[in-house]
């Protein structure tokens, strides 16, 4: 199988030892995987537990590689201070390693258990050579991310508080409830304020904002939310991997002849990438001539409603890496040809 542009190389000698590590707020639990080795061991999930970690590691092999799950901020201290170390790191979508745990009938559920799962999964993709690298963020993108993410949190609390109240019936609590979400009305104005602050302080981030915007259909929430999930443009040698990094690349199913009637989408990917996209579809199919377009060419196919907005979301990671990939603001008279031509 050929190997991917971002994902880890073998050693010339072969199959490096792996480092699954299952982490928790508190602890990470390790499973070391080499040629004739199978150990496990757990540290605090703290800077001196990391150090720890690393050293028993090398104790193995000099040259290992970890891999962990995307599970949210418990696992970016221990993956960047690996990858600071000099160590090769994977972070994975946690579907994919359960879905390999679920295929090799691993009925038990621990923590030792799932580190050791997530070492065999590595170990597996690592001979196919389809195991992800891990690159670290620059701090200016840690922060727009916790920004952004922390702007998502108040929109879906504020919404909540929206449908609380409806349900509400005694004057006391609507009110009640009416002060909270003007409460976080004006948390959410002062995180949109501090993104702006950040993006104007920021040449690069600035310029990647306006770049995005000049998109029919791409506003300044959904522009800033696709530069906080998606990593550095550069990483990226193809449209396809953009869509694929998203989760929006189809998802084969065919059993002997019969012909599946849809192609789901993977959903491997980015959530918040991908339901921003959405947003950003649905805008696009009124605002973006190129958009409507080709939504119009879609809907004389046949294609069903859901299955025009999949395309729509996967056209515009297309027209995005290509903006972002060449600097040149959206036009239709010749951005179709970007697109397709990378």
């Amino acid at each position: 199988m050929k190997r991917s542009k971002n994902s880890l190389a073998m050693h010339p000698q072969g199959v490096i030892p792996v480092l699954g590590i299952d982490v928790s707020k508190l602890s990470l639990d390790a499973c070391m995987i080499t040629e004739t080795v199978i150990a496990h061991h757990r540290v605090r999930n703290d800077e001196g537990g990391h150090r720890q970690l690393h050293a028993w590691a090398r104790a193995f092999s000099p040259q290992y590689c970890a891999c962990l799950e995307s599970t949210g901020s418990y696992g970016e201290a221990i993956a960047k201070y690996l990858f600071a170390e000099q160590v090769a790191v994977s972070v994975v979508n946690p579907s994919q390693t359960a879905a390999f745990a679920k295929a090799h009938l691993l009925r038990t559920k621990t923590d030792k258990v799932d580190a050791e799962s997530i070492a065999r999964f590595a170990r597996a993709m690592l001979l196919e050579g389809q195991l992800p690298r891990f690159e670290a963020r620059s701090e200016e993108q840690n922060e727009l991310q916790e920004l952004v993410r922390h702007r998502d949190a108040l929109v879906t609390q504020r919404q909540q508080m929206i449908n609380r109240n409806g349900d509400a019936e005694h004057t006391a609590i609507k009110r009640s409830n009416q002060e909270l979400i003007e409460m976080i009305d004006r948390q959410i104005k002062q995180i949109e304020a501090e993104i702006r602050k950040l993006i104007g302080s920021q040449q690069r981030l600035k310029a990647q904002v306006e770049l995005l915007t000049s998109i029919p259909g791409v506003g300044p929430v959904t522009a800033t939310t696709v530069l906080a999930e998606l990593p550095a443009i550069e990483r990226f040698s193809k449209p396809n991997q953009v869509a694929a990094y998203a989760g929006l690349t189809p998802r084969t199913r065919h059993s002997g002849s019969r012909t599946p009637l849809s192609q789901p989408i993977s959903k491997t990917g980015n959530q918040r990438l991908r339901k921003s996209l959405y947003m950003a579809a649905l805008v696009a199919l009124r605002a973006n001539p190129v958009m409507k377009q080709f939504a119009a060419r879609l809907h004389q196919k046949g294609k069903a409603p859901k299955k025009v907005i999949v395309a729509i979301m996967r056209k515009m990671t297309h027209l995005m890496y290509a903006i972002l990939k060449h600097g040149i603001p959206f036009n239709p008279d010749h951005i179709k040809n970007i697109a397709i031509t990378n």
